[in-house]
C-alpha cells in the first residue's frame, strides 16, 4: 500500500513537472514575423548621421542603400530578437512588440570596428571616393585623371580637397575634435606594405603644426605667421626648426638634431604610453635627390626619384657622411635609410596628396609666383595643404646643406637647413609616424567631429 501511495505521488510530481515545462515552452514560443516596410506601432528607425548620432528616420521602409544594420543596438522592450535578412526585418516575438532598429551609414568607420584598421581599410577602401589605390593594373581599369601616374607600390592614399577627405584620427586622447583636444588630432596620409608581406601600416601625420619648442635641443629657431595659414592656432603660435640643427650646415638626416632630439626623443617621450606602442619603427628612406629631379616633375617621376627605381643607392654621389664635410660624397646605406619612430612626410607624400588631376603638375614652375603650372595651383584641392612654411624630410642632394619645403603658396622649394639668416632657415614642422599593423579601431568615421578612435590594449 505503501509503495502503491509512493509511485502515485512520483507520477503526480512528474506530471506537474512535464505540465510546466510544456506551459513555459508555450509562453517562450517566438513566432516569427517577417516585417517588409515600417510599422509605426511596432517599430521605430534610427539612422546615423555624420557625426555619429542617431535620428528617427522619417521613411516608411528599410534604408536600402549606403546604410547597414546594427545588431548590437537594435532592441525591443519585450525580449523579443530582431535581424535584418535581404532587406526585411524578421522578428521572433512571442507577444506585443516594440522594437527600436538602428541602421548606420555604411563606411568604413562601421566597417572597421574593431578590426586591424590599415588592413582593413584595404579591404573596404572602395566605400571611400578619397581613397586611391596606387597600383597601376588597378587604375588602368577606373581611368580617373592621370591614372598613368600612380606610384604602383600597392599603397591606398588619400587625395583631394579638405572638404571631401574625412581621414582624421584622435591620438594620445580617447577623444578629440576641432574644439577639443585638438592638439591631438592627425590625419592618415594611407595605408602602406614597404616590406612587400601584406602587412599594412597606418601613416599619420600630425593635423596641424609643432606650437612648443620640443625643449630647444639646438634646432627650435622661433614663432611663424602666414597669410596664407588654414589652421586653427593663433597667430604666433606655430613654431619653427631648423632641419639640422641653428649652426650645423649638414643635410644628413642621421645627424639632424631635429630628427635625433627634437622628434625622437621629446616629442616621442611625450606621446603617452599606450599610445606610443602603437608606433612602428620603422626604416625611412632619407637620401633624397636633386633638386631638378624633385621640383621640375610630375608626381610619379617625383616619387621614383625619392623613393621607387630612381632613387639615390649605395655608391652614388651625393651624400654628406659626416659633419665637417665641404662637398657632397659617395652614399652609404647610413646615408640613405634610417630607422626611428619618428619623421617627417615625403615630397611624394604631399604630391599625391593633391587631386589626381594635378598629378601631372611640377613642384615649382621656376617663377615666384603662384601658377596654374606647378602646385600652387593645388591648394584648394590638397588636403594636405595647410599654408604655412613646412618641412619635408627630403634632403636636396645636389647640395649639403638645404632641404626640400613647401612654401606658403604651396610651391615646392629648397631651404637651408642652419640658420643662414635670420629670414633663410627654419620652418614649420608636422610630425608623421606609421602605425602598427595589429592596431585596431575602436569607434568614429574620420570627420574632425568625429575622428577615428584608435583600440587601446
Amino acid at each position: 500500500m505503501e509503495s502503491k501511495r509512493k509511485s502515485i505521488i512520483f507520477f503526480c510530481i512528474l506530471g506537474i513537472i512535464a505540465f510546466y515545462f510544456i506551459i513555459n515552452l508555450y509562453l517562450n514560443k517566438k513566432n516569427k514575423l517577417i516585417i517588409e516596410n515600417k510599422d509605426s506601432k511596432l517599430i521605430s528607425i534610427k539612422l546615423q548621421d555624420k557625426n555619429g548620432d542617431y535620428i528617427d528616420s522619417e521613411i516608411d521602409s528599410w534604408p536600402k542603400e549606403g546604410y547597414i544594420f546594427n545588431k548590437e543596438l537594435s532592441t525591443c522592450e519585450n525580449g523579443g530578437e530582431v535581424s535584418y535578412e535581404n532587406g526585411q526585418i524578421v522578428l521572433n516575438t512571442n507577444g506585443s512588440e516594440k522594437c527600436k532598429i538602428y541602421f548606420d551609414i555604411d563606411n568604413i568607420g562601421n566597417r572597421c570596428k574593431g578590426k586591424e584598421f590599415a588592413s582593413c581599410i584595404k579591404e573596404n577602401y572602395e566605400l571611400d571616393s578619397s581613397i586611391i589605390y596606387h597600383n597601376l593594373e588597378d587604375a588602368t581599369k577606373k581611368e580617373f585623371p592621370n591614372y598613368d601616374l600612380v606610384a604602383n607600390d600597392d599603397s591606398y592614399r588619400y587625395a583631394g580637397s579638405n572638404d571631401i577627405v574625412n581621414n582624421y584620427v584622435c591620438f594620445g586622447a580617447d577623444k578629440c575634435s576641432d574644439t577639443e583636444n585638438y592638439d591631438n588630432l592627425y590625419r592618415i596620409i594611407g595605408i602602406f606594405d614597404d616590406n612587400k608581406n601584406n602587412q599594412y601600416k597606418l601613416k599619420l601625420i600630425k593635423a596641424d603644426y609643432i606650437t612648443n619648442d620640443l625643449e630647444d635641443n639646438g634646432a627650435f629657431k622661433g614663432t611663424m605667421t602666414s597669410s596664407f595659414y588654414r589652421g586653427k592656432y593663433k597667430s604666433g603660435e606655430v613654431k619653427s626648426f631648423y632641419w639640422s640643427s641653428e649652426t650645423r650646415q649638414n643635410n644628413n638626416w642621421r645627424l639632424s638634431n631635429l630628427n635625433t632630439d627634437s622628434l625622437n626623443k621629446v616629442f616621442y617621450n611625450n606621446i603617452p604610453d599606450d599610445y606610443r606602442k602603437m608606433i612602428n619603427y620603422h626604416t625611412w628612406i632619407v637620401g633624397g635627390n636633386t633638386y631638378a629631379k624633385i621640383t621640375g616633375n610630375n608626381a610619379k617621376i617625383v616619387y621614383d626619384s625619392e623613393l621607387g627605381e630612381n632613387k639615390l643607392k649605395v655608391g652614388d654621389s651625393g651624400c654628406v657622411n659626416t659633419l665637417d664635410v665641404a662637398e657632397t660624397t659617395k652614399c652609404t646605406d647610413e646615408d640613405l635609410e634610417y630607422p626611428a619612430y619618428i619623421g617627417l612626410i615625403y615630397v611624394s607624400d604631399y604630391f599625391y596628396s593633391a587631386h589626381s588631376k594635378y598629378w601631372s603638375l611640377v613642384g615649382n614652375d621656376g617663377t615666384s609666383d603662384i601658377s596654374e603650372k606647378d602646385y600652387t595651383s593645388t591648394v584648394d584641392d590638397n588636403w594636405l595643404y595647410l599654408g604655412q612654411s613646412e618641412s619635408l624630410i627630403t634632403r636636396d642632394s645636389g647640395r649639403i646643406d638645404v632641404f626640400f619645403f613647401v612654401r606658403p603658396e604651396g610651391k615646392l622649394f629648397n631651404l637651408f637647413v642652419f640658420k643662414y639668416s635670420n629670414s633663410n632657415g627654419g620652418a614649420a614642422i608636422r610630425p608623421a609616424f606609421y602605425l602598427n599593423s595589429d592596431v585596431k579601431l575602436s569607434s568614429g568615421n574620420g570627420t574632425i567631429s568625429n575622428p577615428y578612435i584608435l583600440n587601446i590594449t
